[in-house]
C-alpha cells in the first residue's frame, strides 16, 4: 500500500493537505532518521557502534550483525532506504508548505540510540530544508509552543534555566550540537568531566546487566 502510495505522489493535492495542516495548526513530528537507520541496521551492526556499551547485554545481543541480518534481510533494507528518500522528499514539501514541525528520533529501534539519535534527526532536518537556527528550534522553542509551556524551549530572561552549553555554533554547522561543553539542568550546573563521569557510570550498569 505504501509502494502504492509513492507512486502516485502529487505535490499538488500533498500542498493541498499540507495547508489544511496549516490552517488547523496541525503539528507533525516526521522522525525521518527512525526509517534511514532502519536501511542502515545492517551496515551498523557490523561497525559495532560505541553507542552500544550503554545498552545491556541481552540488548546488544539481539543487536549483533548475525540477528540483525535474519531480522533485516538486504531486499527489507534497500525498501527502507528508498522510503528514507521518501520521507524526506514529503517533509520537505510540508516544511516548504509552512507546516509546523518537531524533532522526534523515535529511539530504541535497533541502532537509534536515545541521545545521539536526536542529533542525527536534527541533521537529517537540514536535509529536509531547514536552517540549523529551524532544525534547533524544532527541538525546543516549538515543543514548547506546542505543549503551551512558555517558560521552556527559549533563552530569555524569565525562562527556566535549562541549557546546554556547546562549543561551536550550531548555527553554522548544526552537528555541532554534539560538541557539548556542559550542561545546567535544575540549576545544577554539569561541567564535560561530570557528564563523561556520568557516561561512564552508564556503561558500567549497563555491563552489569545480562
Amino acid at each position: 500500500a505504501r509502494d502504492a502510495a509513492n507512486a502516485s505522489f502529487s505535490f499538488e493535492k500533498a500542498n493541498a493537505l499540507w495547508q489544511t495542516f496549516v490552517r488547523h495548526n496541525t503539528w507533525v513530528v516526521p522522525t525521518l532518521v527512525a526509517i534511514r537507520t532502519i536501511g542502515q541496521q545492517r551496515e551498523l551492526a557490523r561497525k559495532d557502534p560505541g553507542e552500544l556499551r550503554y545498552l545491556p547485554g541481552t540488548l546488544r545481543k539481539n543487536w549483533a550483525p548475525e540477528e540483525i541480518e535474519k531480522q533485516v534481510p538486504e531486499k527489507v533494507a534497500s525498501w527502507y532506504r528508498a522510503q528514507f528518500q521518501n520521507d524526506l522528499k514529503i517533509a520537505r514539501s510540508m516544511h516548504q508548505a509552512g507546516v509546523q514541525m518537531m524533532a522526534g528520533s523515535d529511539s530504541l529501534d535497533p541502532f537509534d540510540f536515545p541521545g545521539p539519535s536526536l542529533h542525527d534527526e536534527l541533521q537529517v532536518l537540514t536535509e529536509a530544508g531547514f536552517t540549523p537556527l529551524q532544525a534547533l528550534q524544532a527541538a525546543t522553542s516549538q515543543p514548547a509552543r506546542f505543549l503551551n509551556i512558555p517558560d521552556l524551549g527559549t533563552v530569555r530572561a524569565g525562562a527556566l534555566a535549562d541549557l546546554v552549553l556547546l562549543e561551536s555554533d550550531p548555527l553554522a554547522s548544526i552537528a555541532n550540537t554534539r560538541k557539548i561543553a556542559a550542561v545546567i539542568v535544575r540549576g545544577r550546573f554539569l561541567a564535560r568531566e561530570d557528564l563523561d563521569r556520568m557516561l561512564s557510570d552508564a556503561r558500567t550498569a549497563a555491563d552489569k546487566e545480562q
